[in-house]
């Protein structure tokens, strides 16, 4: 680094040798008139072509010309500020300023360097010696209040800004600024007063009713906030934000139904953004599942947004959102299918169809739209765990062990998805029925993680499905359940190895466990019911859950056997 600080310093002692010269100015013979001219001329050329080194070389040339140039000093400074040498541009332009005492653009640049500097206090002086020259220019004393205000001089700021309003009336930049100082101080009315100036010298804007309603409502002054917002509302019946505003403030009233009848009104405004409606719209529908009043609310506002934003992606992924929260899982599927019909790059929405592919066991959908996933981000692990899953679950063993053991290699520090990988494998090489693979497989699983629920109940299942080490099974189920006694998917499990060991009375005991806990919207589940109450004899019972299962999905591919037949149908 030290080859640049002699130029570098150098350069310096030049500048402070060139001010440091006296003032007294030279004549300049025509050769340096010319020189001088072609030099500026060529400094300003290259400054336009963006060639910031000549251009500075040759205005370091003028000054040496002409050391009395305010023009080259000016010109140079600017340079300088461009390359971020802020502190050669503050020498150089207090030069420049200092050579022309009324030359407004030189005093402009010294002050803008002062800013920049953090010396409000000298960029504040500028503006006073520029206000001399220029005193009717409203934007002048605007730049000085807010530098005085910086320095805490607020009086000295309010009579700075008195005078602007004097000079050019009343000012929206003026008053918020005074209505700024005014609450910095505490003297709430005061601030509250430069609003109702502004208002009165512009009462048809809406916007100005909208600060001073918002005044109001910080210092709980709620009668005269209504009053300003219905004043926007005369002004504008349609006016969203004030719409918006008063459902705020009927809410905080708690008077619900208003503030939801103004929400709709602002919801089917193009004045609020479809960004504001779809952020207070997350913040809303997650309690839709619970609370019936947000559920019908959500339902009515997302329509809203919907008439109002036909063709807004963002409309339809709220919507999509909405359904999968309460439950409605087709259609949401069809929605986050139409979003990424429009837009293929938003992974969080791939991942969320593939969840509720899952939830519906649609694994032919699954398998396809997956495999869509994977050409658009083939490096994430969780979307070759979901293709492999689909591909076990349709019957595409081979290719299911091929996409897992891609799949598995990219997981980083994620113990619970190399458990999933594991499980998936496992079942693969059990439905290829290479059994010696499948059961090492889930040993070496459970090696690893002795203790993890997922893989305790995929091998309990895999034994149970097969028959085998039932005891095991049992045993592998029930510590499972200890750490989610209510998980619908162990209880299944738990039922399953319970009919296999031809305890059919606490399968029952079971399964209905799984029912009430949330299994009753898997197709699976359902149709294990089935089989198990025509195990306990109830044949009518088993078959109207063989049809629901149906009804639901897929099941397994023995179910419509055993509705036609009217009886248990199992693997050989």
């Amino acid at each position: 680094m030290y080859r640049f600080i002699i130029p570098v310093l150098a350069l310096i002692i030049a500048v402070n040798v060139s001010m440091a010269m006296p003032k007294k100015k030279k004549e300049l013979t025509e050769n340096e008139k010319i020189e001088f001219k072609n030099a500026f001329y060529e400094g300003n050329k290259q400054k336009m072509l963006g060639n910031l080194s000549e251009a500075a070389l040759y205005f370091s040339k003028c000054i040496q010309i002409d050391n009395n140039s305010a023009a080259s000093y000016y010109e140079l400074a600017n340079v300088y500020m461009v390359q971020g040498n802020y502190m050669g541009a503050l020498m150089h332009s207090e030069k420049a300023a200092s050579l022309d005492q009324t030359n407004i653009w030189y005093h402009l640049q010294l002050a803008s360097l002062y800013k920049q500097n953090s010396l409000p206090e000298k960029a504040a002086d500028i503006y006073k010696q520029i206000i001399k020259y220029h005193p009717d220019d409203v934007q002048l004393y605007l730049e000085l209040g807010m530098l005085l205000t910086k320095q805490e001089k607020h009086k000295e700021a309010i009579k700075t800004y008195d005078i602007a309003e004097k000079k050019g009336g009343i000012n929206e930049a003026v008053s918020l600024e005074k209505e700024r100082i005014y609450l910095l101080q505490g003297e709430k009315e005061k601030a509250q007063n430069e609003i109702i100036k502004l208002i009165n010298a512009n009462p048809g804007e809406p916007k100005y009713h909208g600060y001073l309603a918002e005044s109001y409502m910080e210092n709980n002054q709620f009668d005269k906030a209504l009053e300003s917002y219905n004043k926007i509302l005369e002004i504008d019946p349609g006016h969203g934000l004030a719409h918006l505003s008063l459902a705020e403030f009927y809410n905080k009233t708690g008077k619900f139904d208003k503030s939801f009848e103004h929400l709709k009104k602002a919801f089917s405004s193009d004045m609020m953004d479809i960004d504001t409606k779809v952020k207070m719209l997350s913040g809303f529908i997650p309690y839709a599942q619970e609370n019936q009043d947000v559920k019908t609310q959500s339902a009515a506002l997302i329509e809203i947004l919907l008439n109002t934003h036909p063709n807004e992606v963002k409309a339809h992924n709220i919507n999509a959102d909405y359904l999968s929260i309460i439950g409605k899982l087709k259609e949401a599927r069809t929605e986050y299918q139409y979003v990424l019909s429009q837009v293929t790059d938003k992974y969080i929405i791939w991942e969320q169809l593939l969840l509720i592919n899952n939830e519906l066991e649609d694994f032919e959908s699954m398998y396809v739209e997956s495999q869509k996933a994977l050409e658009l981000f083939p490096g994430q692990p969780e979307l070759y765990l979901f293709n492999g899953l689909a591909a076990t679950k349709s019957g595409k063993n081979e290719q299911a062990l091929i996409t897992l053991n891609k799949g598995i290699d990219l997981v980083v520090e994620n113990d619970l998805m190399v458990v999933q990988f594991y499980s998936f494998m496992g079942e693969a090489y059990k439905n290829l029925k290479q059994f010696e693979k499948s059961d090492s497989i889930y040993l070496q699983a459970l090696d690893d993680f002795p203790t993890d629920r997922f893989i305790l109940n995929s091998y309990s299942l895999s034994l149970a499905e097969r028959k085998v080490n039932l005891d095991k099974a049992t045993v592998m189920i029930k510590k499972a359940l200890e750490g989610e006694p209510e998980n619908p998917v162990y209880l299944d499990t738990y039922a399953w190895v319970l009919f296999n060991l031809k305890s059919y009375k606490e399968a029952k005991e079971i399964i209905e466990k799984a029912i009430n806990f949330g299994g009753g919207n898997s197709a699976v589940i359902i149709e294990h019911y089935g089989d198990i109450l025509f195990m306990n004899g109830l044949n009518d019972e088993a078959l109207i859950q063989w049809k629901k299962a149906r009804e639901m999905g897929k099941g397994t591919e023995l179910l419509d056997r055993k509705i036609e037949q009217g009886k248990l149908i199992e693997k050989m």
